[in-house]
């Protein structure tokens, strides 16, 4: 079998080889031919796969995971993958112990329980791939890209394998390097619940939008990464550093923060238990904070406001609480029309049927905030967060402009996270969420006519009854199968 050419595929544009290169791989023992063997099918150490004999390596591996006769799993420890393309494989409990795969493809595979230990999978890609109980431990990853990647209770933990030569000497595997290295990979909108990512190097990585909730990081390094949107909720972050990190919208409400350095970090409109802190080091960081200079909280703010709206401007004062936390705010039924609110802190809070319109809730922590039946018209809510947010019968379409005959001010969203958000019955007509999170979002009945929807991620989410006329769905992530949804309901429909 000819190797063919090398090809370009992939996100970063990098050579992708879709042929196992490396002639010369071979079998390191025949397998059983009859029955499901017992016996890894092996390649030879030291040298790559040749391309036949991965592809029958491959399918046998296929029989394995499904327990089919003359099954047998695959084994490419200590091979050379690098460049390989393993996109979308079955590669469940798959070992990869000790491999050179640098630059290989994963994305898209399914390598739930698969071993790397101790790997090098430098510029390896694994987007969107299946991770589930992985064990990464001292693998090399350095600007390995992982968005959208599911690595629920992966370990990530240090690790390190011995070697005895032929003088009977014992000296460590790839130098002796034990740690998980991720410095400036790619982990956002990873999936990290319950992973155990100890004294691990992730410094400068983006993990924008990763989900470490539950997750065990005790004593790892993370300084300078970006964690805008990360979720913490549970995590163990004791003497872990994430000093001078983004954390902007960040949810750690219940992690433990014992000896954490958070020095320099930036936790505007994050979800933080104040409490926790006082065992961190917060010198420096940037912190949303209860009450204003004078001592107000955004509850004596509102009051001025209401006398503001109703003397059009002649008494009280606008409200203007940029990152402000009012978390659990009870305050149904408010007239915020025209307040500004960048990077308030509203998470928990009652502001249903509140009068919203032509607001700034740009960069809003808006996580579990009620707002159902809220006039929104005109709202700017570019970058906020509002994962699980009750927002059923809210009115986010266009605000008219009295005096400007049919001028009307649409509502801005970009990037928004309205993942699991309650957006049935909502009015959502003329939106631009470009760039947003509908992930798993319940939009019955919703009005989406003529919203944009370019690159929204709709994986998940409930439209049924939903009008949809004039959506522009470039991009989308889950449109496919939100036409298959929509093709299902219109035939139970009839």
């Amino acid at each position: 079998m000819r190797n063919k050419s090398p090809n370009t595929s992939g996100t970063r544009g990098r050579e992708r080889i879709r042929s196992a290169l490396g002639p010369g791989g071979r079998l390191s023992k025949m397998p059983d031919q009859a029955g499901h063997s017992s016996t890894p099918w092996k390649m030879a150490t030291g040298r790559s796969p040749d391309a036949q004999t991965l592809t029958m390596a491959l399918a046998r591996h296929r029989l394995f995971v499904s327990g089919r006769k003359g099954g047998q799993r695959l084994v490419l420890s200590f091979q050379g993958i690098e460049g390989h393309d393993f996109s979308g494989a079955d590669l469940r409990e798959a070992e990869f112990v000790g491999v050179s795969g640098a630059g290989a493809c994963f994305d898209g595979a399914n390598l739930t329980g698969a071993n790397f230990f101790s790997a090098d999978l430098s510029d390896a890609t694994f987007r969107s791939a299946n991770l589930t109980r992985v064990d990464l431990r001292g693998t090399m990853l350095r600007r390995a890209d992982f968005e959208g990647a599911n690595l629920e209770n992966a370990d990530i933990r240090d690790g390190q394998i011995m070697a005895r030569d032929g003088g009977g000497n014992l000296s460590y595997f790839n130098g002796g390097r034990s740690s998980v290295d991720l410095t400036g990979a790619s982990l956002r909108d990873a999936n990290l619940d319950g992973a155990r990512i100890v004294r691990a190097e992730l410094t400068g990585t983006d993990l924008t939008d990763a989900n470490f909730a539950n997750a065990k990081l005790r004593s790892t390094q993370l300084s300078n990464s970006e964690l805008s949107g990360a979720i913490f909720t549970g995590c163990d972050l004791t003497e872990a550093d994430l000093s001078g990190c983004c954390l902007r919208g960040a949810s750690l409400v219940g992690s433990v923060l014992d000896s954490t350095n958070l020095t320099g970090a930036d936790l505007t409109a994050s979800q933080i238990t104040r409490s926790a802190l006082t065992r961190a080091d917060v010198t420096g960081a940037i912190l949303p904070q209860r009450r204003t200079a004078g001592g107000e909280t955004l509850k004596d703010m509102i009051h001025d406001h209401h006398l503001w709206l109703a003397s059009l401007g002649e008494h009280g004062r606008q409200l203007v609480a940029i990152g402000m936390d009012a978390s659990d705010l009870k305050a149904p039924g408010s007239k915020l029309a025209a307040a500004d609110l960048r990077d308030v802190v509203l998470a928990g809070a009652n502001l249903a049927r509140a009068n919203l319109t032509m607001s700034d809730l740009t960069g809003a922590m808006l996580a579990q905030t009620r707002l159902t039946q809220a006039d929104m018209r005109g709202a700017k809510l570019d970058n906020a967060r509002a994962k699980g947010a009750q927002l059923a019968g809210v009115d986010l379409s266009p605000m008219p402009i009295g005096g400007l005959g049919s001028k009307k001010w649409p509502v801005h969203a970009h990037n928004v996270v309205l993942a699991g958000a309650d957006l049935r019955k909502a009015d959502l007509r003329d939106i631009d969420l470009s760039g947003g999170s509908l992930f798993k979002a319940d939009l019955r009945s919703a009005n989406l006519t003529n919203a944009v929807l370019v690159d929204v991620d709709l994986r998940g989410a409930d439209l049924r009854g939903a009008e949809l006329r004039g959506i522009d769905l470039r991009g989308a992530r889950g449109a496919e199968e939100l036409r298959v949804q929509l093709v299902d309901f219109e035939t139970d429909a009839a």
